[in-house]
């Protein structure tokens, strides 16, 4: 696969763009795992979310956060355009799923990356289930994907997204929600009742609090699917 170029998303988020070969086929939601030299020394596995939608024929993309302490990682930000790597999949059963009329998406920080490729794609193909999407930031200058989804949102009115920051006493210029996903803030948007099936993404404390308030929703079932991002 060959490095194309990285995009800065926010301080400390890039989204690195790849070649789309021909051959590679994926789902909305899937992941591939990256493998990177260090001269001869073989780095450890990462894997990394398609950020990008499978209808999107030119590229593919990842997006992840800076960490200096991570060898990978600063391998990772050192890629020259063109240079190519090996990677394996796609993998990944956390994919959107077609049948279901109304899905609620709950994700913290990148865990908006799986959901980014989903509602991209379902827009692209004109999908009529309804797409609920929260995702909650510490600080308004972590957030990322903000003006592409609220721009789908816009032309598609089965979509809807709702941004929230958790550091309420931080930049007074943020005029999303703020605090912490909750039952109040969800119901304020959608009739949960209506709800067919819920996804989760985001660091393991997030996703635990999510599957706890998820149990306190008035669910016509619990059809609902977790994923655990660490360490990105």
């Amino acid at each position: 696969m060959q490095f194309v170029k990285k995009v800065k998303l926010s301080h400390d988020t890039f989204e690195f763009y790849f070649k789309r070969e021909s051959f590679f086929l994926y789902k909305p939601g899937q992941y591939i795992s990256l493998h990177l030299k260090e001269k001869t020394i073989t780095l450890p596995t990462y894997s990394f979310t398609i950020s990008s939608s499978p209808s999107e024929k030119k590229y593919i993309t990842i997006t992840t956060k800076v960490n200096n302490k991570s060898p990978f990682k600063n391998r990772l930000f050192k890629l020259s355009a063109n240079e190519k790597i090996s990677y394996k999949g796609p993998f990944g059963e956390f994919t959107l799923d077609t049948n279901a009329a109304n899905q609620l998406f709950l994700a913290g920080g990148i865990g908006v990356t799986p959901f980014h490729s989903m509602i991209t794609y379902a827009a692209n193909k004109k999908l009529s289930n309804n797409l609920y999407l929260f995702v909650s930031f510490t600080e308004s200058n972590e957030v990322v994907y903000f003006d592409v989804l609220q721009n789908i949102a816009k032309r598609h009115s089965n979509i809807k997204i709702i941004y929230t920051i958790t550091n309420q006493s931080e930049d007074k210029s943020w005029d999303g929600e703020r605090g912490r996903i909750t039952t109040n803030l969800i119901n304020k948007y959608l009739d949960v009742k209506q709800i067919d099936k819920i996804m989760i993404v985001g660091p393991l404390k997030m996703t635990i609090a999510m599957e706890e308030l998820v149990s306190t929703l008035d669910l016509k079932n619990d059809n609902v699917q977790i994923e655990v991002f660490s360490g990105y």
